[in-house]
């Protein structure tokens, strides 16, 4: 066998790894606050790849839904052929690992959690197969599109009916036929605008297809972990260095399908091969890893789910400080926000509980100039958004200001502009009316003092190490 076919079918397989293994890390991360051992996760996937077996075997390639109309056909093929038949597939191999482990289902997420990774080894098994028969220049689109796809949609399936076993009774295969309905239209409308194959319009469509359920998969993650019987206040997932796991993970399949596009192409074609995929390449992975690791958890929550984009345009930039809104740097007043949480929670949720040193800059702006050190009590959630406080408890010094709470007060991240000052995060102190109601706050109570740097004890790392993010 000649040497390059040898190279670039094992450059496929370890492809086909890499993209498992790095979407298994994740999922596994975004159950923070009891994450399943790595042997459920691996018996899982096992499942998922079995899954495929069925759909091979039904062979309904041939289906004839309109002679006349190629749309009607397309869509009709893919929506039943192909969405319904592989979801349904999924969800078969999903329900026999649910009924053998059913115990392992303590909380809600884990429906997410499991169901994702049995889609993840139907994807895992489908893509070593198109990556033999249409060779390596998949590899980056199928690891990041295709296998998210099958994520997302067999996402939706597991977690509807994960609520309706929660419901219990006649609920369980109502949810379970509304997920299966919507999975299957959303796989079959994702794969009919790719094999129209309309220039410009397939690639459009089925970004925004692909971008819709990002959004549905973030949003359904984000419910599950506000539902957790679990709940830790002071757990949280450093987004940051998770999206650099993700890049990086990214980068390596990039490096792995140019190889083998030069190995396959030469070095010429397989330069000009790449490039032409990494336009597109670049938008999708920005955007999927920019909104997937973002959560915020409102214990007890369950925020309504829309199909939309998992970005949206502000029309004013603002941030809330209390009962005011401060503009930012934006003077345009215009602009594109990602959805999800507002700020990179690990610094500030994993030390509440703990005592941390507010510096003030000795700015002429504002009037006190002191240094605080205070314990950072909880996270409180205010405003019609739920914008995440931290709620503080001075240790020492008092508050001198009329009419303000001696020891109690807010903190909030700055959100625009310079947000560090010498690798430390810059915070807004909130003070409360004397009067406040700690239990019960309201932003009408609270007004903004001025902006200080968070210190933190030099042992205590304000970020995640990547074995953090695999262990």
């Amino acid at each position: 066998m000649n040497i390059t076919i040898i190279i670039a079918t094992a450059l496929q397989i370890l492809a086909a790894i890499l993209m498992a293994f790095v979407w298994a890390a994740y999922l596994r991360k975004t159950d923070i606050f009891r994450p399943e051992k790595w042997w459920k996760i691996l018996i899982a996937f096992l499942f998922g790849c079995l899954t495929p077996i069925p759909v091979l075997l039904l062979k309904l390639d041939d289906t004839v839904y309109s002679e006349t109309n190629i749309y009607i056909q397309q869509f009709s093929f893919c929506i039943l052929n192909i969405g319904m038949v592989e979801e349904m597939s999924k969800f078969l191999g999903f329900l026999l690992f649910y009924l053998i482990f059913r115990k392992w289902f303590d909380e809600e997420i884990n429906f997410l959690i499991y169901g994702s990774t049995v889609a993840l080894g139907f994807a895992t098994v489908e893509n070593c197969l198109y990556f033999f028969k249409y060779g390596i220049y998949l590899v980056y689109l199928r690891g990041l599109m295709s296998t998210f796809v099958h994520m997302g949609c067999t996402t939706v399936i597991a977690s509807m009916f994960g609520v309706g076993v929660r419901k219990k009774g006649f609920f369980i295969p109502l949810y379970f036929l509304g997920g299966l309905m919507i999975a299957a239209i959303l796989h079959g409308v994702f794969d009919a605008v790719l094999f129209l194959n309309i220039p410009v319009l397939s690639t459009v469509a089925s970004m925004i297809m692909f971008l819709v359920i990002i959004e549905l998969w973030a949003q359904t993650s984000n419910n599950f972990l506000n539902r957790s019987h679990f709940y830790q206040r002071n757990v949280a997932i450093d987004r940051n260095t998770l999206q650099r796991f993700l890049i990086m993970a990214f980068i390596l399949a990039g490096a792995i399908q140019l190889v083998g596009l030069i190995l396959s192409a030469g070095w010429r074609d397989g330069l000009i091969a790449h490039l032409v995929l990494l336009i597109e390449e670049l938008i999708l992975t920005f955007i999927l890893v920019t909104r997937i690791p973002r959560h915020t958890v409102v214990p007890g929550h369950w925020k309504k789910i829309f199909p939309v984009l998992p970005f949206k345009l502000q029309l004013s930039s603002s941030v809330q400080l209390g009962q005011n809104r401060y503009p930012t740097n934006n003077s345009l007043g215009i602009s594109i926000r990602i959805r999800g949480d507002e700020f990179n929670e690990y610094p500030f949720t994993t030390r509440v509980n703990a005592i941390t040193q507010l510096l003030a800059f000795k700015d002429k702006r504002f009037d006190d100039n002191e240094n605080y050190q205070c314990w950072i009590l909880d996270k409180v959630f205010l405003g019609k958004n739920k914008e995440i406080y931290y709620l503080c408890e001075l240790t020492g010094n008092r508050f001198r200001t009329p009419n303000t709470h001696p020891t109690h007060f807010l903190i909030k991240p700055k959100l625009s502009g310079a947000r560090f000052f010498k690798g430390s995060p810059i915070i807004g102190i909130i003070t409360l009316a004397d009067t406040t109601d700690l239990k019960n706050i309201q932003l009408s109570n609270a007004s903004f003092l001025r902006w200080s740097v968070m210190k933190h004890d030099g042992s205590e790392p304000i970020t995640q190490t990547w074995k953090e993010m695999i262990v």
